[in-house]
């Protein structure tokens, strides 16, 4: 009944609200068509570790298999590639987010894969910015190359070849700061340049909302989730996919960087919402993608 409810609300409410909805009910996590307080007829106890995640339900069981069909149909999925691309890859977020070490990431898989890749970072004012990035770098045998402004950057892609895969760091922004969004609007102009959110997971899921569709606002299309090592409640990444149509591009689920990065599909997002066991450490391996 409380689910019909919650349906009938939805389907009454006015079609002009695009606010994302939360729909609160007393049952068990991980809603089950045929549970009985809890119990899973023929099967058992429903069971439920983190409060978001319900486990113990086999990988390739129906459950699992319409997680990813929805997702597969909900959701877009446009993963980076290890080479260069067509456009440098601008990584842009708000403070905090992991920018830099995802910098170092990219720039780490790619050169392990024996591509040839440039590092750019326009952090030129944080301190510590640059010689964090750079210390990655160093050991990867990569160069640097700091632009500040504009034109400096415009000039550092230029310099660039064109098999190059180019990843530029950049300083946080507050997509609610007027100002601060406007200087990162015009780096992202600087070139032909693809800006990429960088969102932490777990945070609150109508901030990340906002969040998301500011830097939207300034040409994001796809996304790279980080943190998923430190979070269990990612419903604020699937109502950010949802509300701004961004891409997941990767997630990063450790804070290595040799192997920081992987790939994500509808099938390895829906491992991560339903994960088949309680193991600390989630790595999505080439069967997930």
């Amino acid at each position: 009944d409380q689910v019909v409810a919650a349906l009938k609300t939805m389907e009454d409410w006015d079609p002009t609200d695009n606010r994302p909805m939360i729909v609160v009910g007393s049952t068990v996590k991980g809603w089950w068509p045929g549970a009985d307080n809890g119990n899973i007829p023929g099967y058992g106890e429903q069971i439920v570790s983190y409060h978001s995640h319900p486990y113990a339900f086999a990988m390739n069981g129906d459950y699992f298999q319409a997680l990813a069909a929805t997702f597969d149909t909900a959701f877009r999925f446009d993963p980076l590639p290890e080479s260069g691309t067509r456009r440098p890859l601008m990584l842009v977020g708000p403070p905090g987010g992991g920018k830099t070490s995802l910098a170092a990431k990219l720039a780490a898989r790619a050169r392990l894969g024996g591509f040839s890749v440039r590092v750019i970072t326009t952090d030129t004012v944080r301190a510590g910015g640059i010689e964090q990035l750079r210390a990655y770098t160093s050991v990867l045998r990569l160069g640097l190359r700091a632009a500040e402004g504009a034109a400096e950057l415009s000039a550092a892609v230029a310099g660039c070849a064109g098999g190059d895969l180019v990843v530029i760091d950049t300083t946080g922004a507050n997509p609610f700061d007027v100002q601060e969004i406007a200087a990162l609007d015009r780096l992202v102009r600087a070139a032909d340049i693809e800006p990429i959110l960088v969102l932490p997971a777990g945070g609150d899921t109508l901030d990340s909302v906002e969040i998301a569709e500011g830097f939207a606002a300034i040409g994001c299309r796809r996304m790279i989730a980080t943190r998923l090592d430190l979070t269990r409640r990612l419903g604020g990444l699937l109502a950010v996919a949802e509300a701004t149509g961004l891409a997941f591009a990767c997630v990063s689920l450790t804070p290595k960087i040799a192997d920081g990065v992987s790939p994500v599909n509808p099938v390895s997002l829906a491992r991560l919402i339903l994960p088949a066991s309680e193991a600390p450490a989630r790595k999505l391996t080439g069967t997930d993608a």
